[in-house]
Protein backbone atom coordinates (compact mmCIF):
# COMPACT_ATOMS: atom_id res chain seq x y z
CA UNK A 1 0.00 0.00 0.00
CA UNK A 2 3.23 2.72 1.14
CA UNK A 3 4.32 1.36 -2.48
CA UNK A 4 0.89 2.50 -4.44
CA UNK A 5 1.02 5.86 -2.55
CA UNK A 6 4.30 6.49 -3.10
CA UNK A 7 3.70 6.09 -7.28
CA UNK A 8 0.27 8.34 -7.10
CA UNK A 9 2.24 10.95 -5.51
CA UNK A 10 5.22 11.13 -7.92
CA UNK A 11 2.77 10.79 -10.73
CA UNK A 12 0.38 14.01 -9.02
CA UNK A 13 4.28 15.76 -8.66
CA UNK A 14 4.51 15.13 -11.73
CA UNK A 15 1.43 16.53 -13.52
CA UNK A 16 1.62 19.47 -11.32
CA UNK A 17 4.89 20.32 -13.04
CA UNK A 18 4.20 19.72 -16.36
CA UNK A 19 1.23 21.60 -16.12
CA UNK A 20 3.31 24.62 -14.57
CA UNK A 21 5.62 24.75 -17.34
CA UNK A 22 3.07 24.08 -19.59
CA UNK A 23 1.24 27.21 -18.43
CA UNK A 24 4.91 29.35 -18.02
CA UNK A 25 5.45 28.39 -22.01
CA UNK A 26 1.96 29.33 -23.05
CA UNK A 27 2.48 32.78 -20.65
CA UNK A 28 5.96 33.14 -22.18
CA UNK A 29 4.71 32.63 -25.94
CA UNK A 30 2.10 35.03 -25.76
CA UNK A 31 4.47 37.97 -24.48
CA UNK A 32 7.02 37.01 -27.52
CA UNK A 33 4.67 37.77 -30.16
CA UNK A 34 8.02 39.27 -31.59
CA UNK A 35 9.38 36.16 -31.85
CA UNK A 36 7.56 34.60 -34.50
CA UNK A 37 8.38 37.50 -37.17
CA UNK A 38 12.55 37.05 -35.88
CA UNK A 39 12.30 33.18 -36.39
CA UNK A 40 11.05 34.30 -39.91
CA UNK A 41 13.49 36.38 -40.97
CA UNK A 42 15.89 34.37 -39.53
CA UNK A 43 15.14 31.10 -41.13
CA UNK A 44 15.01 33.15 -44.88
CA UNK A 45 18.25 35.28 -44.63
CA UNK A 46 20.43 34.99 -47.36
CA UNK A 47 23.45 35.11 -45.10
CA UNK A 48 24.35 32.60 -42.41
CA UNK A 49 25.62 33.69 -38.92
CA UNK A 50 28.77 32.33 -39.58
CA UNK A 51 29.20 34.31 -43.13
CA UNK A 52 27.96 37.68 -40.81
CA UNK A 53 30.96 36.91 -38.56
CA UNK A 54 33.65 36.48 -41.39
CA UNK A 55 32.23 39.41 -42.87
CA UNK A 56 32.53 41.37 -39.49
CA UNK A 57 36.12 39.85 -39.17
CA UNK A 58 36.89 40.74 -42.40
CA UNK A 59 35.49 44.44 -42.35
CA UNK A 60 37.80 45.11 -39.10
CA UNK A 61 40.43 42.69 -38.98
CA UNK A 62 39.58 42.02 -35.27
CA UNK A 63 38.50 38.75 -34.02
CA UNK A 64 34.56 37.98 -33.03
CA UNK A 65 33.86 37.49 -29.25
CA UNK A 66 30.04 36.77 -29.68
CA UNK A 67 27.11 37.40 -32.77
CA UNK A 68 23.58 37.59 -32.67
CA UNK A 69 20.77 37.76 -34.91
CA UNK A 70 18.17 40.81 -33.86
CA UNK A 71 16.44 43.95 -34.73
CA UNK A 72 17.78 46.79 -34.80
CA UNK A 73 15.92 50.06 -35.55
CA UNK A 74 13.02 48.13 -37.31
CA UNK A 75 15.39 45.72 -39.28
CA UNK A 76 16.93 42.49 -38.54
CA UNK A 77 20.84 42.18 -38.62
CA UNK A 78 23.64 40.40 -37.06
CA UNK A 79 25.15 42.47 -34.37
CA UNK A 80 28.80 40.76 -34.12
CA UNK A 81 31.49 41.97 -30.93
CA UNK A 82 34.89 41.80 -31.58
CA UNK A 83 37.85 43.11 -30.20
CA UNK A 84 40.98 43.43 -32.19
CA UNK A 85 45.13 43.27 -31.27
CA UNK A 86 45.13 45.96 -29.44
CA UNK A 87 42.25 44.92 -26.98
CA UNK A 88 39.96 47.34 -28.51
CA UNK A 89 35.98 46.39 -28.83
CA UNK A 90 34.07 46.88 -32.27
CA UNK A 91 30.41 46.11 -32.82
CA UNK A 92 29.72 44.98 -36.56
CA UNK A 93 26.42 45.20 -37.97
CA UNK A 94 25.80 42.97 -40.77
CA UNK A 95 23.06 42.66 -43.75
CA UNK A 96 21.04 39.11 -43.42
CA UNK A 97 20.94 39.45 -47.05
CA UNK A 98 23.77 40.97 -48.72
CA UNK A 99 26.28 40.00 -45.89
CA UNK A 100 27.78 43.23 -46.04
CA UNK A 101 29.17 45.07 -42.84
CA UNK A 102 26.73 48.01 -42.71
CA UNK A 103 27.99 49.65 -39.85
CA UNK A 104 30.90 49.23 -37.73
CA UNK A 105 32.07 51.13 -34.24
CA UNK A 106 34.26 50.56 -31.95
CA UNK A 107 32.68 50.52 -28.43
CA UNK A 108 33.64 53.64 -27.30
CA UNK A 109 32.18 55.10 -30.26
CA UNK A 110 35.40 57.52 -31.09
CA UNK A 111 35.54 55.72 -34.29
CA UNK A 112 33.07 54.44 -36.97
CA UNK A 113 33.49 53.24 -40.36
CA UNK A 114 31.46 53.08 -43.15
CA UNK A 115 30.46 50.17 -45.67
CA UNK A 116 32.59 51.57 -48.71
CA UNK A 117 36.46 52.29 -47.55
CA UNK A 118 36.76 51.00 -44.38
CA UNK A 119 38.20 53.94 -42.44
CA UNK A 120 37.23 55.71 -39.71
CA UNK A 121 35.15 58.33 -40.10
CA UNK A 122 37.57 60.73 -38.44
CA UNK A 123 40.46 59.30 -40.81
Amino acid sequence: MTKQKLLLTAAGAGLILATAAGAAFARKSSHDDGDAAEIAAFNSASVSLTDAIHAAEAKTGAKAIAAEFEDEDGAFVYEVELIDADGAEWEAYVDIDSGAATKVEQEDDEHEMDDDDGKGDDG
